[in-house]
This record gives C-alpha cells, sequence and structure tokens, in this order.
C-alpha cells in the first residue's frame, strides 16, 4: 500500500507515467545507497523525456554535487530553479553548490527596475505569472461591472478595475519576458578547472583574467568556437566553448 501511495503521488506531482514512475523510484534507490552512477543514468533518462521537470534536473544536480561535479551540479541546480524559482530547496542546494566555487564576482550596480524585474523573475514561474494575469482581468471585468451597474460603488469599481487592468498588462508582460529567459540557453557555467579569458577569439589573443569551475557567466556571442562572456561585475572576454556549459 505504501508503494502504491507512493506511485500516485509520483505521478500526479510530477506528470510521470507508470513506468516513469517506477524509474524514478529505483533511481531515489540507486541515490540512498550511494550508487551514484546507476542513479544519474535513471535521472538523465527520464529527464530527456521531461526536460522541463524541476525535480528531476534538481535530483540530477544533487547527484553531479556527490560526485564532486560542481559544474554540472550547479547547471542542473539552475535548470531546476527555471522551472520551479520558489522552491527553498533547490534554491538552498544551489546557493551551498555556489557558495563551493573559487570565484566571488561582486554584481554591478543595477537600476531599480532591473533589480525589480530580476526579483519578480525568481518569484514566480511564465505560467504563474499568466495565471495571476489573467486573474487580475477577471477581477478587472468584475470591478467594472460594479462601475457599470452598482450605484454605490461606481468610483470604487472604476478606479479598482483602471489598477487590476494595469496589474493584468504588467503581469502579463513579465510572464512573458520569465517565459523567454526559461527557454533560452544565454548563460553557462565554466566547466573546466581553470581557464583565462582571452581579450579576443583567437588563441594567441592576450589573457585579461582567469576563472574556475562552477562561475556562473552570460553567454554574448559564439565565433569561431570561442564564446563571448560577461560577468556579473561587468567584465567581459572570450574562451574556448569546449570550457563552458550551457544552462
Amino acid at each position: 500500500m505504501k508503494n502504491v501511495l507512493f506511485f500516485i503521488v509520483t505521478l500526479l506531482s510530477f506528470g510521470l507515467n507508470a513506468s516513469d514512475a517506477e524509474m524514478f523510484a529505483k533511481a531515489n534507490s540507486f541515490y540512498k545507497e550511494q550508487q551514484f552512477d546507476q542513479a544519474l543514468e535513471l535521472y538523465t533518462s527520464l529527464q530527456k523525456k521531461h526536460p522541463a521537470s524541476a525535480i528531476l534536473n534538481f535530483n540530477i544536480g544533487n547527484v553531479y554535487f556527490k560526485k564532486g561535479e560542481l559544474a554540472m551540479s550547479i547547471a542542473s541546480y539552475e535548470r531546476a530553479k527555471r522551472f520551479k524559482p520558489t522552491d527553498e530547496d533547490i534554491q538552498h542546494n544551489l546557493l551551498f553548490a555556489k557558495a563551493k566555487t573559487v570565484d566571488k564576482i561582486e554584481k554591478q550596480n543595477h537600476t531599480l527596475g532591473t533589480i525589480v524585474f530580476s526579483q519578480a523573475s525568481s518569484f514566480l514561474s511564465s505560467y504563474q505569472w499568466t495565471i495571476t494575469s489573467i486573474v487580475c482581468c477577471w477581477l478587472a471585468a468584475g470591478s467594472f461591472m460594479l462601475f457599470l451597474f452598482s450605484a454605490g460603488w461606481k468610483k470604487i469599481g472604476f478606479y479598482l478595475g483602471v489598477v487590476l487592468a494595469l496589474c493584468s498588462v504588467l503581469f502579463l508582460g513579465i510572464g512573458k519576458n520569465v517565459f523567454s529567459i526559461e527557454n533560452k540557453c544565454n548563460s553557462g557555467v565554466i566547466a573546466v578547472e581553470k581557464v583565462f579569458i582571452k581579450s579576443a577569439p583567437d588563441n594567441n589573443a592576450s589573457d585579461l583574467f582567469l576563472l574556475h569551475e562552477g562561475t556562473e557567466v552570460l553567454l554574448l556571442d559564439q565565433v569561431d568556437g570561442y564564446a563571448k562572456i560577461r560577468l556579473d561585475d561587468g567584465k567581459t572576454g572570450w574562451l574556448p566553448q569546449q570550457d563552458i556549459l550551457a544552462i
């Protein structure tokens, strides 16, 4: 009975069919028994079928962390966070993994709008922002109905309807931007122990600075097997594409 309940919960929570749920349970058992290679094989097989699954990317991140593969671990946690940004376990493990990295990059000062959008992006998923927008739209319609048909609520109904309509448009815009972030591989993680960042996409170009495994970067461009990156502190440079893992 306990196993049956587990499968039902798994199916409902993660959208897996019966065979996938059984494989997921087997992967969890391998993980608990510290058979990480076997667990990773099963998790990865499931993740290929369900790439937008936060729990699968999270578990893959846990396996890589146990195996000491910091870059793969951080990349997997970031993928999990992309699909479930409010999950405390994902946020905790991601921060813990990042604390193991060598490079400590100070973020550049951002405008208030950028800060607000960044916080909003990490607060809800694109689906949740869209649902919130729809709810506000229906509430706005209800408020305008009060304005049209209720003599005692005309003023309140009108202003409340305007505010809710504006919120609906705002939330829809945020959801659209978050959706584009969720579906673009415009960030990456340094995948090698250390790499010199070049001033140009050329092995003979001058070295600008050194980065280590697990450091997150923004991908700007790709030329002749090199990727142009930018750090949170504003520094830019080039490195071989093979040395970076896209998130």
